[in-house]
């Protein structure tokens, strides 16, 4: 009965051990796949960091994705001719369609303050919702936002957030 019990626990201790070697190799596998790149993705219409920031000099509008970085992944010229993008690996010059903000007069933009731009390229379409975080001042002329950029490709869409500031 003492031999039945010991080969029956050194064919479970064999089992055991096939079973943590296969996971520890399907485990490397995988990793190693992860770091070469291989690993499918689904993300579509990925919005990067633009990878040429000179294309638009003097006053600008800058949108990033972290505080006080110079990585943008949206820039535009002062008067909204022109805007760059990184969209799916690739620099990609926006055309200006529209926009809801007004030109007051009457008052310049407080904390709060909405408007909308849209821009378009060739099967791309681009909205950025702006909320206003910080008005310009005599200290300062430019003004920050907080923004949410939306971002249409091939009947797909991604939305995203970003801050910066547009001025001088």
């Amino acid at each position: 009965m003492l031999h039945v019990a010991s080969l029956d626990l050194t064919n479970m201790k064999k089992q055991i051990f096939i079973c943590i070697g296969a996971i520890i190799l399907i485990t490397a596998s995988s990793m190693a796949q992860s770091r070469s790149g291989n690993t499918p993705t689904t993300a579509t219409n990925s919005v990067g960091n633009i990878k040429n920031a000179n294309v638009v000099e003097g006053c600008s509008c800058s949108l990033s994705r972290g505080k006080n970085s110079n990585k943008y992944v949206f820039l535009s010229d002062d008067e909204k001719k022109n805007a760059w993008m990184n969209i799916d690996g690739r620099d990609i010059k926006l055309n200006f369609v529209s926009t809801t903000q007004t030109k007051r007069r009457s008052r310049a933009e407080r904390r709060g303050d909405r408007f909308t731009d849209k821009w378009e390229a060739p099967g791309i379409t681009v909205r950025i919702d702006y909320v206003v975080t910080a008005p310009m001042t005599n200290d300062k002329e430019y003004v920050d936002y907080g923004t949410t950029i939306t971002v249409t490709k091939n009947g797909k869409t991604q939305t995203s957030k970003a801050t910066g500031n547009c001025g001088c």
